[in-house]
């Protein structure tokens, strides 16, 4: 029986195809990828993802100054053609504008499909990954799926191993850099701090460094 999505995200982009990723209530992400006729997929535990995504942005800068130069060629021989007075070699002109259309077209695909903005969580233990497109279908929602998935793996990790006070002082640090990134709002992150802290609501810890130990 396929367990009930907790949460799903889909994303269609131009030159980047469509992915679709989703965290179920027995805590798998599962994770699909097409673009053209390739397609991979994979499921996993979430426990085995790093809690804190990486943001990534990257621009294909050799791609757009390659299309540049391309586009100052092509203008260069249409200018050239319209200049020209005889009729022969204002077509030759032209032609010689029409080639470059080709691999200017390359370099924009290739361009918009290196170029990304992207948030990223990784799995150290098999090397896999979720890389979703930050804005797409709107920032919101991708912030409100990664929130979501790590919550989960915090809560998964938490479920399966006892923390020493190593990973909590590690944890908390992610915590941290997840509320810098804007991903858990203030009162969040003091929720999941006292969750992890295990403190009984009044600040004092009934955990780690308690009065009897």
């Amino acid at each position: 029986m396929t367990e009930k999505i907790i949460i799903e995200l889909k994303q269609k982009a131009f030159a980047k195809g469509r992915r679709h990723f989703a965290l179920r209530e027995d805590g798998t992400v599962t994770a699909d990828y097409r673009a053209g006729f390739r397609r991979s997929s994979f499921e996993l535990d979430a426990a085995l993802f790093e809690p804190t995504p990486i943001r990534d942005r990257h621009r294909a800068a050799v791609m757009l100054v390659a299309f540049v130069v391309l586009l100052l060629f092509d203008l260069g021989w249409f200018v050239l053609g319209f200049c020209e007075k005889q009729s022969d070699h204002r077509a030759g002109f032209f032609g010689a504008g029409f080639f470059f259309v080709i691999p200017m077209a390359i370099c924009l695909w290739e361009y918009l499909k290196q170029s990304h903005n992207s948030v990223i969580f990784f799995s150290p233990t098999t090397g896999d990954s979720l890389v979703m497109i930050e804005a797409i279908p709107s920032r919101q929602d991708v912030d409100t799926f990664a929130k979501t998935l790590s919550e989960t793996i915090f809560a998964r990790r938490e479920k399966h191993a006892t923390p020493t006070p190593h990973d909590v002082v590690e944890r908390l640090k992610e915590l941290a850099q997840m509320r810098e990134q804007s991903i858990l709002s203030e009162q969040e992150f003091e929720k999941l701090k006292s969750q992890l802290l295990n403190t009984d609501g009044t600040g004092k810890p009934i955990g780690f460094g308690s009065a009897n130990n």
